[in-house]
């Protein structure tokens, strides 16, 4: 692969030679057909030194924890911060950040999440009881977080599932896809992705969660083993529900300029798969194929982000028909180039730069790595670029930067 070397006039900073529109070149790749270069993206970018480097700001790197225990002192603190955490013009400010942000990255694509709104963590029934204070909150699955400090920034940590039982979880009631601003956050993302002559200059792709990480971390994991062993029929019906839900705001952001969803939902850890490949394929996969199909009944392709060691499971999985797997995880033994020789016509793969390596190994062996990558993926389209996660907090700059400027060099498809 070689750098083109006539000018295009391309918005994009980082790479002036660009023919294609983001999402004319993301469509390509996912219908593995070769584009004028591979797209470039991050699910997500959380350090505030690479952000302050390109001279953005995080909400998150502005809050500490003695901001948020003043919270506390604030009459009402709950009601407040319940209201700011589903605010539409909160959400909308902080994807414009997020889009700023991006482009000066130049990246591809910007993932906007339209769920986690905590919208029964904060009703008023639910305040005393699971929110000792303002570093904590629950999103609309039912999953307890605390922001704490670290070296790094303030993070958001998982705590607990609150739904222990049938009882809590008819409590808590169903999620909301009629929350106003999911369809805000959609519609105005599409505007801020926009230059001033409306020319597209970063592809958005809206982003919800599948059934697996939502309903075992809305559980807890000791009440979710208890119910995969004693009732799956619990487990059937939360995981029916997420799927569900997702399949209706498919249907919903379909009317939108959107040809492309993404769900987020790790299937394992280092090791393997979270659940026995038994399990997985009687409880998930049905609710996995309900999405694929509805998705693509939209008129949409469905991008997959799921962490781990899926080996066991992967047949399965590229079985539903998913258009995209992310993040192809190197550090929990998913070896990339056999996946791609194996499943490189079905399905497009995104990653897989380790961001442990991008903490701790030097900055040549990063660049080594992504030529390996660069010289053995692109061919015949089906793959993007990215980190085999996310930008994480101990990432280093410099090792974020030799990683960038090494796909620079080799990013471009010959003429």
């Amino acid at each position: 692969m070689t750098i083109q070397n006539e000018k295009k006039n391309s918005p994009n900073p980082l790479f002036p030679d660009d023919r294609l529109t983001p999402r004319d070149r993301v469509l390509n790749i996912l219908d593995h057909k070769e584009a004028d270069r591979v797209p470039l993206t991050e699910l997500s970018m959380d350090s505030a030194v690479i952000a302050k480097y390109y001279g953005s700001k995080q909400l998150l790197a502005i809050l500490n924890s003695k901001v948020l225990s003043l919270a506390k002192l604030i009459p009402f603190w709950r009601h407040l911060v319940g209201f700011g955490m589903k605010s539409k013009a909160i959400i909308v400010s902080q994807m414009k950040g997020v889009i700023d942000l991006y482009s000066k990255m130049g990246f591809d694509i910007v993932f906007t999440p339209l769920g986690l709104f905590p919208t029964k963590g904060h009703n008023r029934e639910w305040r005393k009881k699971i929110l000792p204070d303002p570093r904590h909150y629950v999103d609309e699955f039912g999953r307890m977080f605390q922001l704490i400090d670290t070296k790094y920034g303030i993070i958001s940590y998982y705590k607990d599932g609150i739904l222990k039982t049938p009882e809590l979880y008819d409590k808590f009631g169903p999620i909301d896809p009629d929350h106003p601003a999911r369809m805000a956050v959609a519609n105005s993302v599409l505007k801020l992705t926009k230059n001033k002559e409306g020319r597209e200059y970063i592809f958005p792709i809206p982003a919800l969660f599948g059934v697996v990480e939502s309903t075992w971390e809305g559980m807890g994991l000791t009440a979710f083993s208890k119910y995969v062993r004693k009732d799956k029929k619990f487990i059937k019906r939360v995981m029916k529900d997420r799927a569900d839900f997702t399949i209706t705001m498919a249907k919903k952001i379909a009317h939108l300029d959107y040809p492309v969803m993404l769900i987020y939902d790790d299937y394992g850890y280092k090791q393997g798969p979270f659940l026995s490949p038994k399990n997985f394929k009687e409880l998930v996969i049905p609710q996995l194929q309900r999405i694929v199909d509805g998705v693509h009944k939209a008129g949409m392709k469905l991008m997959l982000h799921s962490c781990g060691n899926l080996n066991e499971i992967l047949d399965d999985i590229i079985s539903t028909g998913v258009d995209a797997l992310h993040p192809i995880e190197p550090t929990a033994y998913m070896d990339i180039f056999k996946i791609k020789e194996k499943y490189g016509e079905k399905v497009t793969l995104m990653g897989n730069v380790s961001p442990q390596d991008l903490q701790d190994k030097p900055p040549d062996y990063i660049r080594e790595y992504v030529r390996k990558l660069m010289s053995k993926l692109p061919k015949n389209g089906g793959y993007i670029f990215s980190s085999g996660h996310s930008i994480n907090p101990a990432v280093e700059l410099d090792n974020y930067l030799a990683m960038r400027d090494e796909f620079k060099k080799h990013c471009y498809y010959e003429k």
